[in-house]
């Protein structure tokens, strides 16, 4: 789960510095915010998918969650 998280603060913070947005503290800013986004939801995801198993509910409701989260 942690390189997955920082594969995606990497890549996304690569592309914002390539779209133009330079400033430092604002590079750093969307690196943590994706950091903890990014986390937030794996956790998530990772419940649901428990929930579901525990619960024997489909899988299906997992997608739901990456889409709410994304």
């Amino acid at each position: 789960m942690i390189r997955a998280a920082a594969l995606t603060v990497i890549i996304e913070t690569s592309l914002f510095f390539l779209m133009g947005y330079r400033r430092k503290r604002f590079l750093a800013v969307a690196a943590l915010a994706n950091l903890l986004t990014n986390v937030t939801l794996n956790l998530a995801v990772l419940a649901t998918v428990l929930l579901c198993e525990w619960q024997g509910i489909p899988g299906l409701l997992v997608y739901a969650v990456i889409a709410a989260g994304e």
